[in-house]
């Protein structure tokens, strides 16, 4: 995280890790309990007509 503050991480790095982030969170959300608990988290910080955002 310093590295990063300090501008020492260069941005494919940062791409990288942005994927590999994700993946494990799409990893992780592949049981539907724990997907529909994460929506359901949604209601309480958007609007009526706002959709969840697409991560």
């Amino acid at each position: 995280v310093e590295q990063i503050g300090q501008g020492e991480v260069d941005a494919e790095a940062v791409t990288e890790a942005q994927s590999a982030l994700k993946g494990r969170w799409a990893l992780a959300m592949e049981d539907n309990t724990e997907r529909a608990k994460w929506l359901a988290r949604w209601t309480s910080v958007l609007s009526t007509d706002e959709p969840v955002p697409d991560y």
